[in-house]
């Protein structure tokens, strides 16, 4: 493979010009420490000479041929605790030694069943498909296979699984210290369980009433007004404990292993993404448009709030009513003549009450 040079900004955020390629079986990239294309492309010229000079080189690099070599190099980047351990789980299996440029879309149905046989389409598309296609689509970046386009299982719509309106009043009655600040940030802010557990003392700002929160979904920083009741529960923290992160548990499995048991104490049914979806039900039932609940729950996608926006009876009903109200025509004063432009009104008598006649 010849050197080829890439432009800034296209790997990685490359600052300059990048050479990359292969020569004499050693793989190169580096950088030209120019923004300058032409000293960019007399760069590469030079570089490929030098090499050619050397004669042949072993590889620098083994080359990555199946998925499990793939997966290898995918894991040496920064990726969540979940994703490791998911892509561990598949380079175990017998799919990790299929050759990247052989790999259809059978092997992936496959070792998908053979690894979940028992578990919902939502679980296997998210431990399977997805870490499986995420390597696929590093190695296909690298140029060690082609791109391609993959089909997943097809899965229920997103489902709505509000805590009871109760809930958080409950569980708060039996938890204390730690745990009670927790379950209390959930409830009013609505933030994801492993989002929440980074929070750090730094992103809180108690004179602002405001908090910085990094959105993994999104990969982006988002700043969020902190409660009310929230922000006097921090206030009353020992300020020499304002350092690190706010929470003392890892992940969100230390958190369930005391959030079941509470949750059963208190007579509910709970998880952390519960909070959320009634945070959501919460202001949609209070009027709250869309754009507020997007940003309340730190959505980037109208799909993802539209859950929320209720069709209920009830909601429609109430807004009807409240336009009729706004737009019904008002009769003319008593004494004073209509004029021809002023608008007739129609008096509709209210239905009559329905009496059941005994026999």
């Amino acid at each position: 493979m010849p050197l080829s040079l890439i432009p800034p900004g296209e790997r990685k955020g490359n600052t300059w010009w990048l050479v990359r390629g292969q020569v004499n079986g050693r793989r190169v990239e580096v950088s030209t420490r120019t923004r300058d294309k032409a000293a960019a492309q007399r760069f590469a010229v030079a570089l490929e000479a030098r090499l050619l000079a050397q004669g042949d080189q072993p590889a620098a690099e083994p080359e990555v041929k199946t998925w499990g070599e793939a997966a290898e190099r995918w894991l040496k980047r920064s990726v969540s605790a979940d994703d490791r351990r998911y892509v561990n789980r598949i380079a175990e299996h017998r799919f990790a030694r299929r050759q990247l440029r052989r790999i259809i879309q059978a092997d992936i149905d496959l070792a998908a069943r053979e690894l979940y046989p028992r578990h919902t389409a939502e679980t296997i598309n998210r431990q399977a498909y997805t870490p499986i296609i995420a390597v696929l689509n590093y190695a296909a970046a690298n140029h060690w296979c082609e791109r391609r386009a993959w089909s997943r299982p097809r899965m229920r719509e997103p489902e709505t699984r509000a805590a009871a309106p109760n809930a958080g009043e409950l569980l708060l009655a039996k938890a204390e210290g730690a745990q009670r600040l927790l379950i209390l940030w959930l409830w009013q802010h609505g933030t994801r369980i492993t989002d929440t557990l980074r929070v750090d003392w730094s992103r809180v700002d108690l004179a602002q009433r405001k908090y910085e929160i990094w959105i993994n979904k999104t990969r982006r920083w988002k700043t969020l007004p902190i409660d009310d009741q929230v922000w006097i529960e921090l206030a009353n923290t020992p300020e020499g404990s304002h350092t690190g992160r706010l929470f003392p548990w890892r992940d969100r499995h230390e958190v369930y292993d005391w959030l079941g048991p509470l949750s059963r104490q208190a007579g509910v049914v709970f998880t952390p993404h519960m909070a959320r979806h009634r945070l959501g039900k919460d202001l949609n039932d209070g009027g709250a448009g869309l754009r507020t609940i997007m940003g309340a729950l730190g959505h980037e996608n109208p799909k993802s709030s539209l859950r929320y926006v209720a069709e209920d009876i009830e909601i429609v009903r109430e807004a009807q009513a409240r336009r009729a109200q706004r737009t019904r025509p008002q009769p003319a004063p008593v004494g004073e003549e209509v004029g021809e432009t002023a608008q007739a009104v129609d008096i509709i008598e209210a239905p009559p009450t329905l009496v059941r006649v005994g026999s």
